[in-house]
């Protein structure tokens, strides 16, 4: 009996150990780069959380994902804009390519889990850098921006996407940047594969 009592204590403390570990971790950027990008997290989340914010961030944050790009892409073929759907979707698969490598290379952690005093308003699954919501909304705005008027609303979006993963405590600062960079990038790398997707569009 006290051989049982003493093995279900010390599997307790076992899956206590494990739970911090998983419910922790540590930054893997430089110490120098890590401080600075966790003095402007900080100033953000937790800085200026409110009840109002963040109802707008968690909502906009969901208009960077995958499935609601891919379906404003869908949504913008069927109605006519075959050239301009197209070149959202290829958008997604030329981004999905480059960060998903990037995201097992760098293996950043998201920020609530290095951070004690982040609030994640959400959590999500997978590592931190880059931001991918970031890299899909730049290289949306990328795409499509081909208008003074367009090119502000657009990369408004884009910005606005970036600041609610910060906000809502899934990414770095530095995370967006690189996403949003990527992104355009992304962008200017579909515009320029734009001759070899045209049949696509039945061109």
């Amino acid at each position: 009996m006290r051989l049982r009592i003493e093995i279900a204590i010390a599997t307790l403390i076992l899956c206590g150990v494990a739970l911090g570990y998983f419910e922790s971790a540590s930054d893997v950027f430089p110490p120098q780069i890590s401080s600075f990008d966790s003095a402007i997290m900080l100033k953000i989340n937790p800085g200026i959380l409110n009840p109002t914010l963040n109802t707008i961030f968690t909502t906009a944050t969901y208009f960077g994902s995958t499935l609601a790009i891919a379906l404003f892409g869908i949504g913008l073929y069927v109605i006519g804009y075959k050239r301009e759907g197209i070149l959202v979707l290829a958008s997604i698969v030329i981004g999905v390519v480059i960060v998903a490598p990037l995201k097992v290379i760098v293996h950043r952690p998201r920020p609530y889990l290095t951070i004690h005093e982040v609030i994640p308003l959400v959590k999500e699954s997978g590592m931190s850098f880059p931001s991918g919501h970031s890299e899909r909304a730049f290289a949306l705005a990328s795409v499509l921006s081909n208008g003074r008027a367009r090119k502000v609303v657009l990369y408004a979006y884009a910005l606005l996407i970036a600041f609610s993963r910060v906000y809502i405590g899934v990414h770095y600062p530095l995370d967006v940047v690189a996403g949003g960079v990527i992104g355009w990038i992304v962008g200017k790398l579909t515009l320029k594969m734009e001759s070899r997707l045209s049949f696509l569009s039945g061109k």
